[in-house]
């Protein structure tokens, strides 16, 4: 998840989107730890948000200036979701649409 949500990384993913894929379903369907990857999933998302946020700040600064790299960023972190959500699916469906946090990972409108 880590490497899927910082900007600018380097490193390739260690394994294949489709590994990812049916490890997310182990851990949910099998091994019934949809909440740990769920509270895994959350503190990368607050981590990767506060990189976002740091990464901008100077930004700010420049006035109208900031809304090109603000948009820049906006459109990298929702395409990130996007992966997380395909990758993801069975947290996303077998475990969060279960849960109190129903909605899974998506944006908010």
């Amino acid at each position: 998840m880590r490497i899927v949500l910082t900007r600018d990384e380097t490193d390739a993913l260690p394994l294949t989107y489709e590994r990812i894929y049916a490890l997310c379903r182990d851990a949910v369907i099998i091994h019934r730890k949809g909440e740990i990857l769920g509270d895994m999933l959350r503190k990368e998302l607050d981590q990767s948000v506060a990189r976002l946020e740091r990464g901008l700040a100077g930004d700010i600064s420049e006035g109208v200036g900031f809304a090109v790299p603000f948009a820049q960023a906006l459109t990298w972190f929702e395409k990130q979701l996007g992966l997380l959500q395909d990758v993801m699916t069975y947290l996303d469906r077998g475990y969060l649409a279960q849960t109190k946090e129903g909605n899974g990972i998506q944006f908010v409108p």
